[in-house]
């Protein structure tokens, strides 16, 4: 069964139908390729075949279950152990930055520059990449992704790696190694890129496969309702003309602080 690259997967169906039994394959099959899989036991009425009558053996084999409490789990109330949601916001993740500028727009340097922001998380990392960096004749794109994506695949843990105000770079080099970078992306690692206009970057595909978390301007702003809650509880005083603000300040928080208190 292939998995996407997605931190969450949720399998629900009929009882009987064998999500339970494909979770746990799922769950023991990322244990088995290094990773940390924790298993969310929700089946809180039925009580049918469950992940936590096995837990003890997931356990072992590397799988971590949360189930509901052991008093009370087969009453029909809508009862969470509160532990699904802290798995579910939690993200304990190492993060490797970097800002890039105008400046950036060398292959060597910026690949030198992606090294060190790994070297942040996991000193002395990617040390044959940092000497493709280093080298009088830099190799193909497409040798050095492969280079990076098989060094990175050999880190201990997975991390999250952010290539900030990448809109900067225009280098075409550079946009063939992400380019290859990303068909060969380790699943350990979650690229983020944030950038004010499309990377040339085949990003349909992307989303087609799941593979990509596409948040944008539109996603960031507030409703008229947010945006006049925000001013409340930041203890600024509320516009008179609720709709005039937003379309001034564009749904922005910033700009809606400021606006809010102009004094």
């Amino acid at each position: 069964m292939t998995m996407t690259s997605s931190r969450i997967a949720v399998f629900t169906g009929r009882f009987g139908s064998g999500k339970t039994e494909i979770a746990i394959n799922c769950a023991v099959d990322l244990a088995g390729q290094g990773l940390v899989p924790l298993l969310i036991d929700l089946d809180i009425v039925t009580p049918y075949f469950r992940t936590r009558d096995k837990a003890q053996d997931l356990e072992s084999l590397g799988v971590e279950v949360i189930a509901p409490y052991p008093v009370g789990q087969h009453i029909h109330i809508p009862a969470i152990n509160p532990q699904i949601r802290g798995a579910i916001e939690q993200c304990e993740r190492p993060v490797g930055w970097l800002s890039l500028d105008e400046r950036d727009n060398d292959l060597a340097a910026f690949l030198s520059y992606l090294v060190a922001a790994i070297h942040n998380v996991f000193p002395g990392a990617c040390p044959a990449t940092l000497g493709l960096s280093r080298a009088l004749q830099m190799p193909p794109s497409d040798y050095v992704a492969a280079t990076l994506a098989n060094e990175m695949a050999s880190l201990p843990e997975a991390f999250v790696l952010v290539l900030d105000d990448y809109h900067s770079i225009c280098l075409e080099a550079i946009h063939r190694l992400l380019a290859a970078l990303l068909h060969d992306l380790p699943r350990q690692v979650h690229l983020v890129l944030a950038c004010r206009t499309d990377p040339p970057f085949p990003l349909s595909s992307l989303r087609a496969g799941r593979q990509m978390l596409d948040i944008r301007a539109k996603d960031l702003r507030f409703s008229l309702d947010e945006m006049q809650a925000f001013l409340e509880q930041s203890g600024q005083r509320p516009p008179i003309v609720r709709g005039s603000l937003q379309l001034v300040v564009g749904g922005s928080p910033s700009g809606a602080s400021t606006c809010g208190n102009p004094d």
